[in-house]
């Protein structure tokens, strides 16, 4: 089934094409698309009149899409592993779960849930919910909302097992990179990752990964999850002349500054990489034990404003 990629919407209004919904106002404009993987494809914000893109748009979405063709979505670090590895974890043998897309990043064994319905949508807010649930051992919900020229996203996770696992969430946006693209995002330390994602060994943050003032991006590979975060960022794009705040309920962040692209990876989330199968499993690595039934959210914030409307310290 092809997702449909016509329809700009309208301003205050939104437009569902397909398995593609358009939200717009007078600063944003959202593409929120369905299906095997669920995420944004499109963020854009109006510059007096121009639309300027905060997160890197796919060149092209297909009818086979997948996450990398996504240019944000959602990342759930779960117990279940996916590659035919097995894990013990509260007494109970965890297998392979079969319906889920892997996504490998800083933050925990990222999963998608596939087969992503939307529920609900009206002028300012589109809401997308795991298909299939009965066959799979949580339900999953999206909520992305415009409100003026700020985004919200929430998202929630249900432990429909029977047991009490480990659960975290995260959210991984890919932002449009520039040569001067500053951050301000303060942490205390961070987790060094090597060997394919796993978090070795914590250390005090560098001087130069502090960033307790807006900094240019390193133009080095940083690839690690930083902790105790504040809970708030800023982005900064001096040649575009525009700014984006962050914000989120996590006390973590993933950075993935590539050496060379068009783009960079700052992924609020919980957790740490492995979280579920290091030592003292997920409740000592960030993640939260969830019994049958209950349920974890989170909600994430991007602000895009005129550059020079913000401070440019980010305080904790």
């Amino acid at each position: 089934m092809d997702i449909a990629r016509r329809g700009a919407g309208r301003s205050n209004g939104a437009v569902n094409v397909g398995d593609c919904v358009t939200l717009a106002n007078a600063y944003l404009k959202l593409d929120v698309v369905s299906g095997v993987v669920g995420g944004v494809t499109r963020f854009d914000w109006n510059d007096r009149g121009m639309w300027v893109p905060v997160f890197l748009a796919p060149s092209a979405v297909t009818s086979d899409v997948e996450t990398r063709q996504l240019a944000c979505h959602p990342v759930f670090s779960t117990p279940f592993c996916l590659d035919g590895r097995q894990s013990c974890l509260a007494g109970c043998r965890l297998g392979t779960l079969c319906d889920c897309a892997e996504v490998r990043g800083p933050v925990g064994e990222g999963r998608v849930p596939e087969d992503w319905e939307i529920e609900s949508v009206d002028a300012r807010c589109v809401r997308l919910r795991s298909a299939g649930t009965l066959r799979k051992p949580y339900h999953a919900i999206q909520t992305y909302q415009i409100d003026g020229p700020t985004l919200t996203v929430t998202i929630e996770i249900e432990n429909r097992g029977r047991r009490t696992l480990p659960f975290g969430i995260g959210i991984r946006p890919f932002l449009v990179r520039d040569a001067d693209t500053g951050l301000c995002a303060p942490a205390s330390g961070l987790w060094l990752t090597r060997d394919g994602w796993e978090a070795r060994r914590h250390v005090p943050t560098p001087p130069a990964w502090q960033f307790g003032v807006t900094y240019p991006l390193p133009r080095t590979l940083v690839d690690h999850v930083f902790t105790g975060w504040g809970g708030r960022a800023l982005v900064e794009w001096p040649t575009r002349q525009f700014s984006l705040t962050i914000t989120a309920d996590t006390a973590n962040y993933a950075l993935h500054t590539p050496r060379q692209g068009s783009f960079f990876c700052f992924e609020p989330g919980d957790g740490r990489s492995g979280a579920a199968a290091l030592p003292g499993r997920g409740e000592a690595n960030g993640l939260t034990m969830l019994a049958a039934g209950e349920s974890l959210s989170r909600r994430f914030s991007f602000t895009a404003e005129r550059l020079g409307s913000l401070t440019r310290t980010v305080r904790q």
